[in-house]
């Protein structure tokens, strides 16, 4: 559900890019350094599956790949389609949420990850696209917190604070703080908690030294690889 709201924006957007493909040019290629590789697909051949590591960039040369998920009821739905131009791959997760297809034969290029500045300064809705995937990645990691009843509470809001740490850094803030705009009673809704659940799991955050609370700023996380490892 949480995905299928999150990708109405990311869907508004690609439909007008589509729309205007037949009057645009491909947007042109960063000229300071050259792809990886180019692969050639034909028509169904996969590129990437869920869970397999997000190591490139992808620019679309010719051709039509599809963007798809799998739904908790095992449905498979489309979250996008990208043209000859357009870039995928997004987000700042290290693995893929998502399966690529060719539905058309196409040739796709291999980019560094960090060639995604130069391809936003050529591109500049890429950038919209890039905040629309670091949405749905977060929304999905969410999810996954919620949906996990045998996480006790200490192991939950780690998780959610990791998620959120992470976000940060890949929209550029400091990935150490979350700042006062994220409310206790936003969180404790999130992660379907009550807020004195969530008073004494953070309290016990505190006492191990993984976060401190800096009021009004927020909260700064103190050791960010514990919090990817607590436990309760």
């Amino acid at each position: 559900m949480f995905e299928s709201i999150a990708w109405e924006k990311s869907h508004k957007i690609d439909s007008r890019r589509r729309g205007l493909a037949h009057l645009e040019r491909p947007p042109p290629i960063p000229k300071s350094r050259p792809a990886l590789f180019v692969k050639n697909m034909t028509s169904g051949e996969h590129l990437f599956s869920r869970g397999e590591p997000k190591e490139c960039l992808y620019r679309v040369e010719s051709g039509v790949i599809e963007i798809t998920w799998m739904t908790p009821i095992g449905i498979p739905e489309l979250v996008e389609r990208v043209d000859a131009g357009g870039i995928f791959g997004l987000g700042y997760l290290d693995y893929h949420l998502y399966d690529a297809t060719a539905i058309t034969d196409c040739s796709v290029s291999f980019w560094p990850r960090n060639a995604l500045a130069q391809f936003t300064q050529a591109i500049p809705e890429l950038e919209s696209r890039q905040a629309d995937a670091v949405e749905r990645e977060f929304l999905h990691l969410r999810s996954s917190i919620v949906a996990s009843p045998g996480e006790r509470p200490v192991s939950r809001l780690a998780a959610f604070l990791s998620v959120v740490s992470r976000m940060n850094a890949a929209e550029g803030r400091d990935p150490n703080v979350v700042d006062e705009s994220m409310q206790s009673d936003v969180v404790a809704e999130y992660l379907r908690m009550d807020l004195r659940t969530l008073g004494h799991a953070l309290v016990e955050l505190q006492r191990r030294g993984l976060v401190t609370v800096e009021p009004p700023h927020g909260l700064r996380i103190s050791d960010p690889e514990a919090l990817d490892r607590v436990k309760d």
